[in-house]
């Protein structure tokens, strides 16, 4: 970034960079995740959710989801269609991400993406969240975490912590997807990638890779928009 685009940025935007940057160089160290697993609960929380509404988008009938101690989680449901089922959990959340970055432009509508996200997670957690301790807590933890920050009285400081929810988000999709990358090329892992290869021909590593360029592009578009020079 040149010394003209940096003096470009409020200081909102040049922390939301910073916190970025931390954020990438935590998951290429070792144990550097274990720092972002707060985060990655949060993740895996949406990641099942979106193939919670898919299943019911297209008409299937979603039974639990669960959410485990090694943030983890599987969806269980009946019905609805894999080609819109199977991309939703990692695809989903990461545009979930960027959707939240780019539309967090002003305090009220951090505040309006907060609640928006709060009410979702509190939906997951009333309809299918059934059976895990962990997967209960950490749904909880971040249900109060996403309410209570319209209550936060300094605007930057809002909007700051939705773009940052947003960004994590798809940071840790993208990391997810990597790691689909390597599954689907390595082994033969019962994978979302691994379903859409059976029931298109397609390898699975097409599949991750085509999902992993998507979410790219959506992260990047977002924070185009939100770090835009603004007055």
């Amino acid at each position: 970034m040149s010394q003209r685009s940096r003096s470009a940025l409020n200081p909102q935007q040049r922390s939301l960079v910073y916190a970025t940057i931390v954020s990438i160089a935590l998951t290429l160290i070792p144990f550097g995740r274990f720092v972002l697993f707060p985060i990655q609960y949060l993740n895996t929380h949406f990641h099942e959710a979106m193939h919670a509404f898919a299943t019911l988008a297209s008409g299937g009938l979603v039974r639990k989801i669960e959410v485990y101690g090694d943030t983890s989680g599987v969806t269980l449901s009946q019905g609805g269609s894999l080609f819109l089922i199977a991309p939703a959990g990692y695809l989903g959340a990461t545009l979930l991400g960027a959707f939240v970055i780019a539309s967090c432009m002003n305090g009220e509508a951090a505040s309006k993406i907060a609640r928006g996200l709060a009410i979702a997670l509190m939906v997951v957690i009333i309809l299918w969240l059934r059976g895990d301790l962990v997967g209960l807590l950490t749904a909880f933890a971040w249900l109060g975490v996403l309410w209570s920050i319209p209550k936060i009285a300094d605007v930057e400081t809002r909007m700051f912590a939705v773009q940052f929810i947003g960004v994590q988000l798809c940071l840790t999709s993208l990391a997810s997807f990597r790691d689909l990358v390597m599954l689907s090329s390595l082994t033969e892992a019962a994978t979302d990638a691994k379903n859409m290869e059976r029931a298109t021909g397609i390898p699975a590593i097409g599949w991750a890779s085509l999902w992993l360029v998507l979410g790219g592009i959506g992260l990047i578009i977002g924070l185009r928009r939100v770090l835009a020079p603004r007055r």
